[in-house]
């Protein structure tokens, strides 16, 4: 949605400082074209965003501005900041929305206290890439807009037609209805039922 990447926008120039467009593009997984109308809207709107050029160039905003967003006290924003765990999002096709609430949370705290909660989090580490021995895991990636379908259909109880091969069979398609979705060490699962039975 438009207005949700527009306030993601701002809140990455509050937060970072003077970026690019297509450090911005990356950032919001949108064109460069796009960020540049979007820029435009926010002007537009009265957000002072402006542009420098020159090689060390790129959009900021006015020293000062401040977003109007609720506050959080700073173990309420820990909380949230370690516990939006990155790869869960991956794992259920939500990776860009997770970030887009991250930045909201620390944007909402005191400027005092931005800075050490972002650090804090940082320093809990919950479900590691790798085990402790630092041998790393392998994961399998489900591309994100088969998850997106997923997740609307549990969401929404509708049935789902999946390509699925039970251990030691070949694939085959199958009809199911969907109940919901877990992660279990960074292995994403659909739970659901086909004929009454539970899969």
């Amino acid at each position: 949605m438009r207005a949700d990447r527009l306030v993601s926008l701002v809140l990455l120039l509050r937060q970072r400082g003077r970026l690019t467009a297509d450090t911005l593009a990356r950032e919001l997984e949108v064109s460069t074209r796009t960020v540049l109308r979007d820029i435009e809207a926010l002007s537009a709107a009265g957000v002072p965003v402006y542009a420098e050029r020159g090689r060390h160039g790129g959009f900021a905003l006015s020293p000062g501005f401040r977003t109007d967003l609720t506050g959080l006290n700073h173990d309420e924003a820990l909380a949230l900041l370690t516990a939006g765990s990155r790869r869960g999002a991956q794992a259920f096709g939500l990776g860009s929305e997770l970030a887009a609430a991250m930045r909201k949370v620390v944007d909402a705290l005191p400027e005092s206290h931005r800075a050490n909660a972002s650090d804090a989090a940082r320093r809990f580490l919950v479900d590691p890439e790798t085990d402790l021995l630092a041998r790393r895991l392998v994961t399998e990636e489900v591309p994100g807009t088969t998850m997106t379908e997923v997740r609307r259909a549990v969401l929404a109880g509708h049935k789902l037609r999946i390509h699925y091969a039970a251990t030691g069979r070949t694939p085959r398609w199958r009809t199911v209805d969907p109940i919901g979705l877990v992660t279990v060490r960074d292995q994403g699962y659909l739970l659901a039922t086909r004929s009454g039975e539970d899969r």
